[in-house]
């Protein structure tokens, strides 16, 4: 007769999750884990708290400092309509190797979250390169919607040691000085802007203590400062390469801009914002923003 301690013995319950184990359905001799905790073992679509080490990208022939060179990553909110969530994210994921990862997020219905490693501009919009091939898998896929959704946006990250405390409070003071014109550029209706990348109501004292690394208030501002990075949330979801690198191209010009050593406090709106790329930046690199009609 078996004792307790016999290896024959199938535990009661799941180690993992403590639910009861369902002989019918957990019969899996290669591990004591119910069906379900199982199925996220080998999902590839990790917890929305997973924050993998980053790993940077840029082109063989790029020889500049990681320290002071913008590397970009960008999150993809977008909602599985007719593909089961565990196929879109295998499929986006392989597809990169191994420049994107996939999330759950919980403010998604039934849906997942691409997330990139940080890459250089020159890196995202290299035609050959893993990331293209990525935003080329995206551009094909079926069953997967982002831009007519309610629920997802866009996040592009740039990390805070590439740009001067200056360059922070500029950035941070353009998003709080311009709501109307971040507004129409994030494509977001009214509502969902206010709600997910508002204005920025910081005192001059608190951007100033946030440019010093500093962290406080709300996240769900345009610029969000994070530990490492400064996330720009203001864009609608989209899974078309052509938004997606012109939000980046976009967002690029405006780190210029604010990094420019000729600025002043008094020329962070739209206009001068224009004047100033469309007289220092080359016009074919950046194209796509020069032909925006939202620009």
């Amino acid at each position: 007769m078996p004792t307790p301690t016999d290896e024959s013995i199938v535990p009661d319950y799941c180690p993992e999750c403590g639910n009861p184990l369902n002989p019918d359905i957990d019969q899996d001799a290669s591990s004591d884990l119910c069906s379900s905790c199982m199925r996220e073992v080998e999902s590839v679509i990790l917890s929305y708290s997973t924050k993998p080490r980053p790993i940077f990208h840029r082109n063989v022939d790029d020889t500049r400092s990681v320290a002071t060179t913008e590397y970009y990553g960008i999150e993809l909110e977008m909602e599985c309509i007719s593909v089961e969530r565990e196929e879109a994210a295998r499929t986006i994921r392989d597809s990169g190797n191994g420049f994107v990862y996939i999330k759950s997020d919980c403010s998604l219905e039934c849906g997942i979250e691409v997330v990139s490693h940080p890459g250089t501009l020159d890196f995202w919009t290299d035609p050959t390169g893993d990331a293209n091939s990525v935003l080329a898998c995206l551009d094909s896929m079926g069953g997967v919607q982002a831009y007519d959704t309610e629920t997802c946006g866009m996040h592009i990250h740039v990390g805070r040691a590439s740009l001067s405390g200056y360059a922070q409070f500029r950035l941070m003071a353009f998003g709080a000085r311009n709501d109307e014109y971040l507004f129409k550029v994030s494509r977001r209706k009214r509502e969902k802007f206010d709600r997910y990348s508002g204005e920025d109501t910081s005192s001059i004292r608190q951007m100033v203590h946030k440019a010093k690394g500093g962290i406080e208030g709300s996240r769900y501002v345009s610029f969000n400062c994070t530990t490492k990075t400064i996330e720009c949330r203001i864009f609608r979801g989209t899974i078309h390469s052509s938004s997606v690198l012109r939000n980046l191209l976009w967002f690029d010009v405006l780190i210029q801009f604010v990094k420019a050593p000729t600025s002043t406090r008094d020329d962070l709106h739209p206009e001068a914002f224009r004047e100033w790329a469309k007289a220092n930046l080359d016009k074919r690199k950046y194209s796509k923003v020069f032909k925006w009609e939202l620009f």
